[in-house]
């Protein structure tokens, strides 16, 4: 038998569970009903302590990637963040600021396949009456 309490508690909770709903939906700008997959994901998400600020900015990269609403790679995004302990927007700023920065470095640091020196030399040495191209 279950007390007055409890199913206050249990009215509470499931109020709770259907307001972040209603904001998640929202925020994808999607009117249809949810599916049982699309609630499943949204119940993870609330389950990993994600914000519905949090929510939104997956949301944003996930369409600014894809041109899409995609449950599965907004999942992806936030799984990653919960991996990284990721939970604010500050801290996804500092996490992307740090992808855009290795990933400059690492163009700005590939080697060539040849010495530019040693291409730049060959260039204003080279002649085109003995190579015969003229």
């Amino acid at each position: 038998m279950c007390t007055y309490q409890q199913i206050e508690q249990e009215i509470i909770r499931l109020s709770n569970i259907k307001k972040y709903e209603f904001k998640v939906l929202k925020i994808f700008g999607q009117t249809a009903k949810p599916s049982k997959q699309q609630l499943e994901f949204i119940e993870k998400w609330r389950t990993m302590g994600f914000t519905v600020e949090m929510l939104e900015i997956a949301y944003n990269k996930c369409v600014d990637n894809t041109n899409k609403l995609n449950y599965k790679y907004i999942d992806t995004i936030l799984s990653n963040w919960a991996g990284k302990s990721i939970t604010t927007p500050e801290q996804v700023t500092h996490e992307d600021e740090k992808y855009h920065t290795s990933k400059k470095n690492k163009n700005t640091n590939k080697q060539t396949s040849y010495n530019l020196d040693d291409f730049e030399k060959f260039a204003m040495n080279f002649d085109l009456e003995k190579s015969g191209k003229l």
